[in-house]
């Protein structure tokens, strides 16, 4: 309204001065519509589109900017870029992969155009080809920490350890105060790491120096303690993990995935009752993840308590099954190991019946160890 306010005015103005008389009414029609005799700009139309998209996440009307600055102007090369990151967001992956085109078309020497044709290929696992834009980028932008990163991210999904971690070593190296940069290290350097073998370990340790040196630069940060403890906990370094666990609850008692990385440690020291106690807290925190109960669970079956752990499986399975984990062919470790110690416990409680049809499930699934357990158990059932 304040816009067609002053176009009015200005518009009434400019007819005095040139003393022109008109019908007040063609002066109202003229108001309202110049504007679009006139039109609006690619760049006022492009701002439109920006609003939409990232302040408003209305992607209808987003998509009908960019294509308006298209219109006008089809050479405006980030519009196609912003239109290819609207169409992604409404799932018209062959319309983005094309404006992603578009754009790197018209501005090869733009390393913009290249992380946002990466950052889609990544999202649709693109992987190989998301790395190669991510290169292409830092070929013109050598100095980015920025596609450093997204390009160590791609390397550590495609499973290239050393290349992920050299990556971070440039961003560091650009940016040495960065904890991120080191907690994003460490996590690469924990994924490379191998009990099995010497060099694993020693990547373990690495990683381990890596949270040191994020901590130090963010000491109140309750995920990097937790981090650490899952490598120490790997490692076998059971007090120190449980240290650096406590001190992540101190921070943020809110987290469960530390709840039940300090029950796996007092499972692990045989601690029963504090480890069933953890795991509680965790299915309090967060209900629906079935690994919390299958690890309380195991913890009740370790301790005897056979009834309580069939309750903890019992309710594991149906999780495992209502969130859709179980594939086509029915092979899924997790289902296989709830029925192999539900089964476990139903014996130890003399319910052969219940528990035969759990190792009969179990083996069905592909567990060797159930075979055992039917000979033994259930020759008779």
């Amino acid at each position: 309204m304040k816009a067609l306010l002053k176009n009015f005015l200005f518009t009434r103005l400019y007819l005095r001065q040139m003393n022109f008389k008109r019908d007040l009414r063609l002066l109202v029609i003229f108001t309202f519509l110049s504007p679009y005799c006139f039109g609006q700009t690619a760049g006022e139309y492009y701002e439109r589109g920006i609003r939409e998209l990232y302040k408003n996440k209305n992607y209808k009307a987003a998509l009908t900017a960019f294509s308006r600055v298209i219109d006008i102007d089809p050479e405006f090369y980030a519009a196609y870029t912003n239109r290819g990151k609207v169409k992604q967001k409404m799932r018209d992956y062959y319309g983005a992969r094309k404006d992603f085109d578009k754009a790197v078309e018209l501005r090869p020497q733009s390393f913009d155009v290249y992380i946002a044709r990466a950052d889609f290929n990544t999202a649709i696992k693109k992987l190989n080809e998301a790395y190669e834009d991510y290169t292409r980028a830092l070929d013109l932008n050598p100095g980015s920490t920025e596609i450093y990163t997204k390009r160590a991210q791609v390397a550590h999904l495609l499973r290239d350890f050393n290349s992920g971690i050299q990556d971070l070593d440039s961003a560091i190296s650009i940016t040495p105060a960065d904890h991120k940069l080191y907690a994003m290290r460490a996590h690469i350097k924990s994924n490379a790491y191998d009990s099995r073998s010497d060099t694993g370990v020693e990547w373990g340790k690495a990683a381990i120096v890596d949270l040191d040196t994020a901590l130090s630069i963010d000491p109140l940060n309750a995920d990097y303690y937790d981090q650490r403890g899952v490598i120490k906990f790997e490692l076998g370094r059971n007090l120190d993990a449980m240290a650096d666990f406590n001190r992540a609850i101190e921070l943020n008692p809110k987290n469960p995935e530390t709840f039940n990385n300090r029950g796996l440690v007092k499972m692990k020291i045989e601690d029963y009752k504090s480890a069933n106690s953890d795991f509680g807290k965790a299915i309090e925190l967060s209900p629906d993840k079935e690994y919390y109960f299958r690890n309380r669970g195991l913890t009740r079956f370790n301790a005897g308590k056979y009834k309580m752990a069939i309750t903890d499986y019992t309710r594991a399975i149906q999780l495992i099954i209502s969130q859709g984990e179980v594939p086509a062919d029915g092979v899924n470790f997790k289902l296989t190991n709830a029925h192999l110690i539900r089964g476990m416990s139903y014996v130890a409680i003399k319910n052969n019946f219940a528990g035969c049809k759990d190792f009969y499930r179990a083996a069905e699934l592909g567990e060797t160890k159930a075979k055992n357990y039917l000979r033994r158990y259930c020759n008779n059932q």
